[in-house]
């Protein structure tokens, strides 16, 4: 099981921002907004549940896009 995430409003998320492609890449997604850390802790709470007790090999995207954008 593996986590992917997208672009989080952290240091090194803001530094990559500093290009306008990232910048709009950001505006344009799904959700409209920059990625948190605590959206990746709660990705991680759930897989760590009994909640997701039958998901095994499985990549969860935590990247305010899913599959859209390939």
């Amino acid at each position: 099981m593996s986590i992917s995430p997208g672009m989080n409003y952290t240091p090194m998320g803001r530094a990559e921002s500093a290009h306008p492609q990232v910048h709009n890449l950001v505006e344009n997604s799904p959700v409209g907004r920059w990625g948190t850390p605590a959206d990746i802790a709660n990705a991680v709470d759930f897989v760590l549940s009994d909640k997701a007790g039958f998901i095994s090999g499985s990549d969860i995207l935590v990247d305010g896009f899913g599959r859209c954008h390939e």
